[in-house]
């Protein structure tokens, strides 16, 4: 059994707002989404222009090496560096878009366009995973909704400058793509990398392939790649290509405010975005994440039943707000549970299961329609949502075996020696190190909590602890029923591990959530846990506890 490892240094102070980084990488996100925005408003252009009946190739040659390359360019940035895929890929993505913008022929026109498609291929998962590389804890979540805020104004945005720049010239919206330039040298002289641990030995192909296989083909990841897939599905498939459609034949509404209702929720997601750092002290990225689909499952049963075009206004809201909770929180968790030295391969993944619910939700929809018409398209895809929340729900939930009752005390914090068994069945997280408070070492493994100073101490040797409060059904070996703020953890809240050699960390599910130097742990997954690492329980951090051994 593996162990992954989120391989990062940890800030107290990690003041995003004059992070450089953090500007530079939202600018490989305005680059990522560049190519495909501002063109498809200029498609009619084109096709009069070329003197063709449609210009949609010009999006589809685009879109094919985004698919095809993405995760062979991930594996590329992490065997050979995140800048060395990058540069190249950005200065791909400036020249084609240029030398397009001067095609006299449509089929010239289309080589350009695969070419700057196979530049802008890496750009969305280079940016997730230097998020992921430069960042921790809750600030990656926080940085994931700063980026996902961009993407939402940029996508209400993006369109009309392409269309603006469209009624010109049609080759002008081509031209926006030297903007990549300057965002290169930037690339080049200010983004700072961390550097690769030098605990992590360099892998060769087959072990890397090996290792990151591993890492995506588990539960929790398969949980949370299915949220992003879904999410995807009925955004693209109900959401932007249907309620046109239903706007148009039921109101007559004009392109124009089908345009207008659709940026409703580009902007509704920057806005709620931008305040998920708030929200996520409020409850844990995995309740974000539920309470999305059934939001989206409101909108889309109201949006059939909608009796005037205006008030279509309101799902596309609801939409906004189901897109900021998932899509940030998915992905923050998902940065986590990858490690750096495959990163760049794991976010590759996610990006491909994007670009397929991108492709199976119009699909899908398209078959509800012909089934039982425009309603039947919005019915169905409320169902799916409903049916995405219980999957997600399942996949998230961890499969605890053989968790026994504790044998302490009521009120005691200190428990006795005692092994319980457990069948360990998902991988081992490594968190980053955290410099704890000086406290007086113990020769036992402690937890040393940083609101009373009370040592809770461990046993020197055991198999399994289980972390809870007191109740009339449950006894657990570590009762925090005492301690202040108990009301955010759960009965059976977490389990301590010790396999002879080192300790492991797991949530059991627990309502309010487990931390690792402030970074939500998943649960159902054993994270090894080193001296000095902080562990919290319940939202907002609020049991916290430094683990200790002397």
């Amino acid at each position: 059994m593996n162990n992954l490892s989120i391989q990062s240094q940890h800030n107290k102070s990690q003041n995003v707002a004059k992070d450089k980084n953090l500007y530079i990488i939202v600018g490989v996100t305005l680059t990522a989404i560049m190519g495909g925005l501002t063109i498809a408003p200029i498609q009619p252009a084109l096709a009069e222009k070329f003197n063709i009946s449609s210009a949609a190739l010009v999006m589809t040659v685009f879109m094919i090496p985004v698919g095809i390359a993405t995760p062979i360019l991930g594996v590329l940035a992490d065997r050979i560096g995140i800048k060395k895929v990058l540069v190249p890929s950005l200065i791909l993505f400036a020249v084609a878009g240029g030398f397009a913008s001067f095609s006299e022929d449509f089929n010239t026109l289309l080589g350009w366009r695969f070419l700057q498609g196979l530049g802008a291929a890496p750009l969305d998962s280079l940016a997730l995973t230097m998020i992921g590389n430069i960042y921790t804890g809750r600030t990656i979540a926080t940085v994931m909704a700063i980026n996902a805020s961009v993407i939402g104004i940029s996508s209400a945005i993006y369109p009309l400058i392409g269309g603006a720049l469209g009624e010109l010239d049609w080759r002008y919206p081509f031209l926006l793509a030297v903007f990549a330039f300057p965002l290169v040298m930037l690339v080049l002289m200010v983004l700072k990398l961390p550097k690769r641990p030098t605990d992590i030995p360099k892998q060769n192909l087959r072990a890397y392939l090996k290792n990151t296989w591993k890492s995506v083909n588990n539960r929790s990841v398969a949980g949370l790649l299915f949220a992003i897939g879904a999410t995807f599905m009925i955004q693209f498939g109900a959401i932007i290509t249907f309620i046109p459609t239903l706007a148009g034949n039921s109101f007559g509404s004009s392109e124009f405010t089908n345009g207008i209702i659709l940026c409703t929720s580009s902007f509704v997601l920057a806005l709620t975005a931008s305040q998920l750092g708030k929200l996520s002290q409020l409850t844990s990225e995995i309740n974000l994440i539920k309470i999305s689909f059934l939001i989206s499952a409101l909108a889309l049963f109201i949006t059939p039943l909608l009796p005037s075009l205006w008030l279509l206004l309101i799902p596309n809201v609801l939409f906004g707000i189901s897109l900021a909770f998932a899509l940030p929180s998915s992905l923050a968790l998902l940065t986590g549970l990858s490690r750096q030295d495959s990163r760049g391969g794991f976010m590759a993944v996610n990006a491909s299961v994007q670009s397929m619910g991108q492709a199976l939700g119009p699909m899908l929809g398209s078959f509800a329609l012909s089934l039982w018409g425009i309603h039947g398209v919005f019915f169905s895809a409320a169902t799916f949502a409903i049916i995405s929340f219980v999957v997600f729900g399942v996949l998230l939930t961890p499969v605890i075996q053989g968790a026994s009752q504790g044998t302490s005390k009521e009120n005691s914090i200190s428990i006795s020696e005692r092994e319980v068994g457990v069948e360990v069945t998902e991988q081992l997280v490594n968190p980053p190190s955290f410099a704890s408070p000086t406290i007086l070492q113990t020769p036992v493994p402690q937890l040393f909590h940083l609101e009373t100073n009370k040592v809770i101490e461990l046993p020197e040797d055991f198999s399994i602890i289980t972390i809870g409060k007191l109740s009339k059904s449950e006894v657990p070996d570590i009762n925090l029923s005492e301690f202040p703020h108990a009301e955010f953890v759960s009965r059976k809240h977490a389990q301590i591990r010790f396999d002879g050699k080192d300790y492991f960390i797991q949530d059991m599910g627990s309502a309010n959530g487990t931390y690792i130097n402030k970074y939500p742990m998943l649960p159902g997954i054993w994270y090894k846990i080193a001296p000095q690492v902080r562990i919290g329980f319940g939202k907002r951090d609020m049991v916290s506890f430094v683990f200790q051994i002397s």
